[in-house]
């Protein structure tokens, strides 16, 4: 038994040396190989093993995450069928905790009021397991301290323990899973069978590390490939990686497995210069400056995606590379993404967002929140006219229109809705013919087909008595409007339309808008929520989920914040947004708990991880990440007034900053964008030489 690290400054080499050795291991034909990496990157980790190991490698070798490791236990000790709450049945088991525990909370006495409180108690339950801290472990804790803290940790045990008790007796808590995956190790001999080899993780979760240590003790061999330059190191980059391995290295040795250290060795690049100055250092110059690192700024966001999107096709055009050989990160996604889509879309550049997306970002599920702000709102012209406007309106858009003119003319708002308008269609002003007869005629047509299923919901919640009633109530109007048929028909619009990854996005959401409610009515159906509540209740509860997808096209763009791209490989990088609190990006402890009662926790032998400086190492480790798949150059930009300190040490770096001045942007490309450009200049010639 042998616990190999697998050190290198370069996660690429890393990984191309564990896929090597699997490779020898699959020639050999040593069976029962498995490959542990990261849920992000184990269907690219898939397509590389196979690259390297051959076609037969499926037969030797097979590439897991931690939660597959839970399927495949599963399914040998035959208890595959257990299910697993999901993020928004979590959110609706703690508020059935919370409720029934009412009377003895005060810290957290808010939670029926404030339903979005409940996503910081479900974060800290979520905490206290990956940590292995048991309710039992809080309330000691909470006897040996005083004042709030012990407030706090006396009703966070009492919560966590009222939590765990519904999930006994329903579905398990996910984070429970891997506890129950240890528990079943321990009994069988999957780990005896087995050789394990482990990569891409930067630091692994309590409940991660004590699987980690009894495959390491019972295991032939684990080798665990870390992003690290030595054990002691005092690289910022690093020192995430290094705590994870001097706490393996304690894990061998309490169970007296032998561990053995391999550094890899990688060929000097421009580009090793760049990564070691990212955070501490001497600053020295490039030799080669412009030709591996490019720093620019912007005037915008908008100008600044335009200028690397000129960039895109000029490398595509000069064939330099393949659109899948480029690679965005963004410092600020949520800024960016919106604009960058547009940019991308305008130039013709086939882009791909890596990553889930929240489905609130959805229009689709904002339809149904209007919907309700509508109904319970008292049927205000604002909120009527919000729902009419939305993406899953019943209305055409030319018949919304004409019922919004009409609409803010007469000001129409709460019961005038449900009455027949008689007014002229044009104001005071227009004259009665046959005409404006059958154009009022139809818009009481429409007015009638699009508020009757709303009133019939605002009543359905009139007469509601318990939440139960209330989730029927706006399942009966989701029926009645034709939804799920015509979310379908809308996701086929778009796969024509070449929007494949938004087709995808919206094939999911019927049937998740149908579990949040379904886990609304079986687990809080008999209790009493307002109407207001309700509404925040669902928004928070489907703010729990998020969908994702897989690449529909196989040349695009990859794009993606820090965290979803540390471990994408690509010939030219291009990282956005280099603002001061967004590269890096971490602002210290959010949650219940701060730093300095995480700190005293600590002290009192509770194993809590986490605070402000686990946090800045995490985020060091990603954006080292990032740097290290960039093969030939990297380009980095920002476009406000705060560049961050990485931006600052690689302007340095690089020799000066590029002014970002891109000119043609979309007329690169389109017929249209590029007469309008030739027209602002008034060059009559050259667009007939064009044929524009």
């Amino acid at each position: 038994m042998m616990l190999t690290l697998l050190l290198g400054r370069d996660w690429t080499a890393n990984r191309n040396e564990i896929l090597s050795r699997i490779a020898e291991d699959v020639h050999a034909e040593k069976p029962g190989i498995i490959l542990l990496v990261p849920e992000l990157i184990s269907h690219d980790t898939e397509r590389r093993l196979a690259a390297a190991a051959g076609d037969t490698s499926s037969r030797f070798a097979q590439v897991l995450s931690f939660t597959r490791l839970a399927r495949r236990v599963c399914d040998l000790v035959g208890s595959a069928a257990e299910e697993c709450l999901d993020n928004g049945g979590r959110v609706v088991a703690m508020a059935s905790a919370a409720r029934q525990l009412s009377s003895r909370l005060k810290a957290y006495a808010s939670v029926e009021t404030k339903p979005e409180f409940l996503t910081e108690l479900v974060d800290a339950v979520d905490e206290f397991k990956r940590c292995c801290i048991s309710w039992q472990d809080l309330h000691a804790a909470a006897e040996q301290t005083e004042g709030s803290l012990s407030q706090k940790l006396e009703e966070l045990s009492l919560l966590m323990q009222g939590y765990d008790a519904l999930c006994q007796r329903g579905k398990r808590d996910p984070r429970d899973q891997m506890s129950w995956v240890l528990e079943q190790l321990e009994d069988i001999d999957f780990g005896e069978k087995h050789t394990f080899y482990v990569d891409g993780f930067p630091d692994f979760t309590r409940q991660h590390l004590a699987i980690l240590e009894h495959l390491i003790r019972v295991s032939p061999n684990v080798t665990v490939s870390l992003n690290c330059d030595e054990v002691d190191t005092n690289q910022l980059s690093f020192e995430k990686a290094s705590a994870t391995a001097k706490e393996l290295i304690r894990c061998a040795k309490k169970a007296g497995v032998e561990v053995h250290m391999d550094f890899v060795d990688t060929a000097k690049t421009p580009l090793d210069a760049v990564r070691d100055g990212l955070f501490q250092g001497k600053i020295a110059a490039l030799d080669n400056q412009n030709e591996t690192l490019e720093v620019l700024r912007a005037e915008s966001v908008y100008q600044e995606c335009l200028a690397v999107a000129e960039q895109i096709l000029e490398l595509v055009e000069q064939e330099k590379c393949r659109y899948r050989e480029i690679s965005i990160v963004c410092g600020d996604m949520e800024g960016y993404r919106r604009i960058l889509q547009l940019v991308c879309r305008k130039c013709g550049i086939p882009l791909y967002l890596s990553g889930t997306e929240d489905v609130l970002r959805s229009g689709v599920i904002s339809t149904v929140l209007f919907a309700l702000d509508a109904a319970l709102g008292g049927m205000e012209q604002r909120d009527v006219l919000r729902y009419l406007r939305s993406v899953m309106s019943p209305l055409p858009q030319e018949t919304c229109d004409q019922l919004e003119n009409y609409v803010v003319i007469w000001g129409i708002s709460g019961e005038a809705w449900t009455e027949k308008w008689v007014q002229h269609p044009e104001g005071l002003s227009g004259k009665w013919d046959i005409f404006s007869q059958q154009w009022l005629a139809e818009l009481n047509e429409a007015r009638e087909l699009a508020i009757s299923p709303l009133i019939r919901l605002r009543q359905s919640f009139l007469n509601a008595v318990n939440l139960r009633q209330q989730v029927l109530g706006l399942y009966d109007f989701l029926e009645e409007t034709g939804f799920a048929e015509r979310l379908g028909i809308y996701a086929d619009e778009l796969d024509a339309q070449g929007e494949p990854r938004e087709a995808q996005i919206l094939n999911q959401l019927w049937e998740i808008l149908l579990s949040a409610l379904e886990q609304l009515h079986d687990v809080l159906g008999d209790t009493a929520w307002d109407d207001e509540n309700f509404a925040r209740l669902l928004k928070l509860l489907l703010s729990q989920y998020d969908v994702g997808t897989i690449p529909p096209v196989l040349d695009a763009v990859m794009a993606g914040p820090v965290s979803a791209m540390r471990c994408q490989q690509e010939k030219f990088l291009f990282v956005l947004g280099a603002e001061e609190g967004n590269l890096p990006g971490y602002g210290g402890s959010t949650g219940l708990l701060t730093d300095q009662e995480r700190t005293q926790l600590r002290d009192m032998g509770v194993p809590l991880t986490g605070g402000a400086v686990e946090g800045l190492q995490a985020e060091f480790a990603e954006i080292y990440g990032v740097f290290c798949g960039a093969e030939e150059k990297i380009y980095l930009s920002h476009c406000g007034s705060q560049p961050s300190f990485v931006y600052r040490r690689l302007a340095e770096m690089a020799g000066g900053i590029t002014e970002a001045n891109p000119m043609l942007g979309s007329a690169l490309t389109q017929a249209d964008a590029a007469a309008a450009f030739l027209a602002k200049w008034n060059a009559a010639d050259a667009a007939e030489q064009l044929g524009l």
